[in-house]
């Protein structure tokens, strides 16, 4: 007597043939295209949970070297047994006795799948990191793990010396959409951004470092090609580095820098794609860094309108946290608050913080900006909070609006300039956008030559010339576009470079027409890597001011300016005496 839960099908001898299969190991049926098949797992609706993955591959090893089907089906549930209950450690054991029997049998590859509810306990991280852990062997091979609405997570190796954080969170370009830097202390921190397939789709993905290996977690697909794979490998490889002409450049570097080398520093973040470190080092001129970030984000917004949210694009309105929203700038010098205001704009922050605390009480409290502390409250104080004079009621909660993937030059070239300017708030950088985006388009424009650049430092010079020629892009846009291609020979400078010399190497005397003429002398030691150790100072002086910025709260990336580096004396006295009272 067979009995069920649940009735699966009307017709007995169907749930009879299931049973045999899929229990019993037994009666390999027909299927009416002829393709020969045997099936076995264990059944997982009694209490018991036999976990019996061992003896479930005897029986499909046996199957497979009998030669008499087609395809063999094995399930080992040890996983979505336990998966269920949310327990990361019951499911790695579970996940753990599969591998022993996939390693045990020599199987090749396997796929390991989570159901919907189970996706509700663990999160898309969190699987794909415990499957990658607990499945090391395969993993290695090039399987895929995945869950019904697709996650194919893809393994790659890193240096031994690598640090994620280190080199996600050593550049501006991180704080800039659509790039997302997960904090955590509970779990491992991970970048969160869209990468684009071969055939120009955007999937959501999530990269996270475990051991000596990246974890790549594809969202929205359920399996990939070998050609898609080494595409997304390739955008993050570049976006951290991870070249072996990157790499030699560093340990080159470290030579020269000791520090540096203690610290480990040197890989400096970049985009995927050199496009998008074209139109982002155009974002940074003549702008504050609030509107930089603003420009950037609405780009990706607007890539959302145009094509759809990327694949396993996960609406996150519901735990959306406030986040201060810029308004857009005009770009023209403005008075500096009173004393009361800035007094006044303090206190409502500090009442903004506590809020979002009560808000995220019961989810997982991460790493608290330094920002928030209260003997760096004068720097808030002191900033260009929402344009300066806008009213606090402009901290509100972020827009529920999809940010896409960074739009490619096909996605560009069609729109209006002054369109674009309008959405984007770009100003006159539409123009230059939109003229690039079609020069690419009609190649008068080679962006590969640009690419190969990269490679083959020969040819950067060349590259330093046809950028110069490129319509609204000058010697620091230009400059830093090199850097981002690794030439680290040239340094952008800029209103913050005067400033740091002022301010760190006493050069009082510092000008925007001569300071070009001090950092190549001051950093001529270091040829041709001045650029990196001008960098490592540079951002040494951001940590001490604002704390290590891999931790910041991103609703601060808008006070990493210029302005609250600059040092201050009684202001900031006074500014505390207030606070404190």
């Amino acid at each position: 007597m067979h009995v069920t839960m649940d009735r699966y099908e009307n017709d007995w001898n169907v749930v009879k043939r299931g049973w045999d299969a899929q229990v019993l190991g037994e009666v390999p049926h027909k299927f009416k295209s002829g393709l020969r098949t045997f099936a076995c797992s264990e059944t997982m609706k009694f209490g018991h949970a036999g976990m019996k993955a061992l003896q479930i591959s005897e029986r499909a090893r046996d199957a497979i070297l009998s030669g008499k089907y087609d395809q063999v089906r094995v399930n080992l549930p040890n996983g979505d047994m336990v998966g269920h209950i949310g327990d990361m450690k019951a499911t790695a054991v579970g996940c753990e006795a599969v591998d022993k029997a996939v390693k045990s049998r020599h199987f090749l590859s396997f796929n390991l799948s989570a159901s919907s509810s189970q996706k509700k306990e663990l999160s898309y991280m969190d699987f794909g990191l415990l499957a990658t852990q607990s499945m090391g062997t395969a993993a290695n091979a090039g399987c895929w793990i995945g869950n019904e609405e697709g996650c194919v997570c893809l393994a790659v190796p890193v240096p031994h010396d690598f640090s994620l954080q280190k080199a996600v969170c050593s550049y501006g370009f991180f704080m800039m959409a659509p790039n997302s830097w997960v904090f955590s202390t509970a779990t491992n921190s991970c970048l969160e951004r869209p990468l684009r397939l071969p055939d120009g789709r955007a999937v959501s993905t999530k990269i996270f470092e475990s051991g000596c290996k990246l974890h790549i977690c594809v969202l929205g697909v359920q399996l990939i090609s070998e050609a898609e794979k080494n595409h997304i490998s390739a955008q993050v490889s570049r976006m951290l580095r991870l070249s072996e002409t990157e790499s030699c450049a560093i340990a080159a570097f470290h030579a020269l820098h000791l520090q540096a080398k203690e610290d480990g520093f040197g890989r400096l973040f970049r985009s995927p794609t050199l496009f998008e470190d074209m139109i982002k080092s155009l974002l940074l001129c003549n702008c504050g860094w609030s509107r930089t970030l603003t420009m950037a984000r609405a780009l990706c917004e607007l890539q959302a309108e145009l094509k759809g949210p990327p694949l396993g694009y996960r609406d996150k309105s519901a735990d959306q946290l406030p986040w201060p929203v810029t308004p857009e700038s005009r770009e023209v010098k403005r008075k500096r608050t009173s004393k009361k205001r800035r007094y006044s704009t303090a206190r409502r922050l500090l009442k903004l913080d506590e809020t979002c605390q009560e808000r995220t009480s019961h989810q997982e409290v991460v790493g608290r900006s330094p920002l928030y502390q209260e003997e760096n409250v004068s720097a808030r104080m002191d900033a260009d909070l929402c344009g300066g004079n806008a009213p606090l009621s402009d901290l509100r909660a972020a827009p529920c609006q999809a940010v896409g993937a960074f739009p490619t030059p096909e996605e560009l070239c069609d729109l209006d300039a002054k369109f674009l300017a309008k959405r984007c708030g770009l100003g006159y950088r539409a123009q230059s956008i939109v003229k690039l985006a079609k020069d690419i388009c009609d190649g008068v424009v080679d962006l590969q030559s640009l690419e190969n650049a990269e490679t083959d430092p020969s040819l950067r010079l060349d590259a330093r010339k046809q950028l110069l020629q490129i319509h609204g892009f000058g010697p620091f846009t230009s400059a830093n576009i090199l850097m981002c291609m690794g030439e680290y020979g040239i340094i952008p400078a800029d209103t913050e470079t005067v400033r740091h010399l002022k301010q760190v190497h006493g050069r009082s005397k510092c000008t925007s027409a001569s300071v070009s003429d001090d950092v190549a002398t001051l950093y001529a030691p270091f040829a041709p890597y001045q650029f990196l150790s001008y960098w490592f100072e540079l951002w040494a002086s951001y940590e001490q001011k604002f704390g290590r910025l891999g931790c910041m709260d991103p609703r601060c990336y808008d006070l990493f300016t210029g302005r609250n580096m600059r040092k201050r004396t009684g202001n900031t006295l006074e500014s505390n005496r207030i606070l404190d009272s």
